[in-house]
């Protein structure tokens, strides 16, 4: 059974790549979206569930960094929602 449009999981990195990815004390998030699409939603989350951090970015590309200083080392979730209902998630590793 395939899953509506509004609910499909991209292939990793196919809006979304982080780097460096494992991290130390930043990574950049840069992404590229789909034709017609100019903003998305970057949240990230601990292996809990508990959102520690929401960005939103604008234009169809872009490049943004974000600072790890305040977050342990450990394994974090990173997703990105599009407009149109597309999401991404994917793993991010911080080595301190």
């Amino acid at each position: 059974m395939a899953l509506p449009a509004s609910n499909k999981i991209a292939p990793v990195s196919k809006y979304l790549s982080v780097l460096p990815n494992p991290a130390r004390s930043s990574v950049f998030f840069h992404w590229n979206l789909p034709d017609g699409l100019e903003n998305a939603t970057i949240s990230i989350s601990n292996l809990q569930g508990k959102v520690l951090e929401v960005l939103e970015v604008t234009g169809q590309r872009g490049r943004r960094e974000w600072s790890m200083e305040r977050l342990e080392h450990g394994i974090y979730i990173y997703h990105v929602k599009l407009p149109d209902g597309n999401s991404q998630t994917s793993k991010l590793v911080i080595m301190k």
